[in-house]
């Protein structure tokens, strides 16, 4: 048993090498490369969860979403209390089309650590294309209690809001969004959206051209702002938002 346990534990030290040689060629784009020595490292240490994560993460970025699920869950099942591959497996989930799995993958990391922002960020975010929007907008204030400056929490949140129709609420959030990151073309899409929900079609037409100022390929704000360029009557710049 003696002899058991030191020859695993040189086998965990070998393994250590490719392990790392396999994370800076996956920071190089060497995705091949990546799984050449992680799976060295994984020979020499079958039970090394880190390095079946990091595995997953180079079989994702060649899109290879299957193997990447099943490193993640391998990971998983030899360290039961992995919080990025409950993430990351979450997030392959997500791409695969199953919510329900991915749901389950950030809840159990936010039951691991209550603190793990990331994960409300990414289970928000699938409530949101689940139309669960009282879901997401609970995640994405559990985000901002924890990191009451991120940007990103508010003008998500706000789109939640919007979509559920509280559009005052929608416009609170994407202001902040807004004086926290003023390059922010998410908060003015998502602020737009509510204007003109309120009926205000000057602050959506206001909005949707500052967007597009901070990124003219968003073709749908053109269409945004056509809408509401065509309530107030300009029906000549509306029709030039739409052959945009």
């Amino acid at each position: 048993e003696i002899l058991a346990r030191i020859a695993e534990q040189l086998s965990a030290e070998a393994a250590v090498e490719p392990y790392k040689s396999g994370l800076r060629k996956h920071a190089d784009g060497d995705f091949e490369g990546a799984l050449a020595d992680l799976t060295e490292a994984i020979q020499l240490h079958p039970k090394y969860a880190d390095a079946h994560v990091a595995r997953g993460d180079a079989w994702r970025a060649k899109g290879d979403l299957d193997q990447a699920l099943a490193d993640y869950t391998q990971a998983l099942e030899i360290d039961p209390r992995h919080l990025q591959a409950c993430r990351a497996r979450g997030g392959v989930r997500t791409q695969r089309g199953d919510f329900g799995g991915a749901i389950a993958d950030y809840t159990l990391a936010l039951e691991l650590d209550p603190k793990f922002v990331k994960a409300y960020a990414d289970r928000a975010g699938v409530k949101q294309s689940m139309r669960d929007w009282d879901g997401a907008i609970e995640d994405y204030t559990h985000v901002l209690r924890l990191n009451p400056e991120d940007a990103g929490a508010y003008s998500h949140r706000g789109l939640a809001k919007v979509s559920k129709g509280d559009n005052d609420g929608a416009i609170a959030d994407c202001t902040r969004a807004i004086e926290l990151d003023p390059k922010s073309g998410v908060a003015y899409v998502n602020r737009g959206w509510a204007r003109a929900s309120k009926g205000d079609d000057a602050g959506a037409i206001e909005d949707c051209t500052r967007a597009i100022d901070l990124d003219a390929h968003r073709a749908f704000v053109f269409i945004n702002r056509a809408w509401a360029r065509g309530n107030k009557g300009d029906y000549e710049s509306a029709i030039a938002d739409c052959t945009r």
